[in-house]
């Protein structure tokens, strides 16, 4: 009878650590699975953000063609006299109108401050430099014509298109550098300080935007151009600096 007793208490026991054991795997694997669950569910936010960012960014590259120097005469003012400007023969799209330029700053203000949480610090500081610089921008062109903010736009072109390579090559750094699941604080560097601080000197574009005044003024009045001898308006000339105030 003792014997039978004894039996039934071990099985008893043994049922119970059983049960113990299997509550406690289940309940660690779960929290395990929370775990990952969350970490998949900030990752997947960081590559939404990122994906945000990129699609804004990159209409910062978008542009107009003004002419195609090809078709232009080999006596043409563009293509000797007035190389040393290196002008470029792209309007960016967000320079067509003060306007365009206001909606895309504003748009890219909103894009930062949703995403701000989920991005590198690196990418954040990039897009704040960008921000302050369209600003600075703004100041030199709010009381000139839209005609001003395209010859601006062709003269500061390329520069753009260097600011989305910038950014883009950060979030490739975070995504394919292994650092997509951390956020670690990093400080402005040395560069960037460098290149705010160029940014307040605003009197250096408007000092450019005042030589193509007179750059554009001369190419309009110019008769060698075959555009003028076919009865035609030469290009360049469409974007030629109006406001003489």
């Amino acid at each position: 009878m003792a014997l039978i007793s004894g039996l039934i208490n071990s099985n008893v026991f043994n049922v119970f650590l059983g049960a113990i054991v299997t509550f406690m795997f289940t309940y660690f694997l779960n929290i395990k699975n929370q775990g990952m669950s969350y970490n998949q569910k900030v990752v997947d936010k960081r590559f939404e953000a990122y994906e945000d960012i990129v699609d804004t960014i990159s209409e910062l590259g978008h542009s107009i063609t003004a002419t195609d120097v090809n078709t232009l005469p080999s006596q043409c003012i563009f293509l000797n006299e007035k190389k040393n400007l290196r002008i470029s023969l792209a309007i960016p799209y967000i320079f067509m109108t003060k306007s365009d330029l206001i909606e895309y700053s504003i748009n890219l203000q909103k894009c930062c401050s949703k995403n701000v949480l989920w991005i590198d610090n690196k990418v954040s500081a990039e897009l704040d430099f960008i921000n302050d610089y369209l600003l600075n921008i703004w100041k030199i062109v709010e009381d000139r014509s839209d005609d001003d903010l395209k010859i601006l736009g062709i003269v500061l072109h390329q520069e753009l298109i260097n600011f989305y390579i910038s950014v883009n090559n950060i979030i490739q750094e975070d995504i394919y550098g292994g650092k997509i699941r951390k956020l670690k604080s990093i400080k402005y560097t040395i560069k960037v300080n460098n290149r705010r601080y160029r940014l307040l000197n605003t009197s250096l574009y408007k000092i450019g935007l005042s030589d193509l005044n007179k750059w554009f003024g001369d190419l309009y009045q110019c008769q060698e151009c075959h555009y003028v001898e076919c009865g035609k308006k030469c290009p360049l000339a469409t974007y030629r600096f109006i406001n003489k105030n």
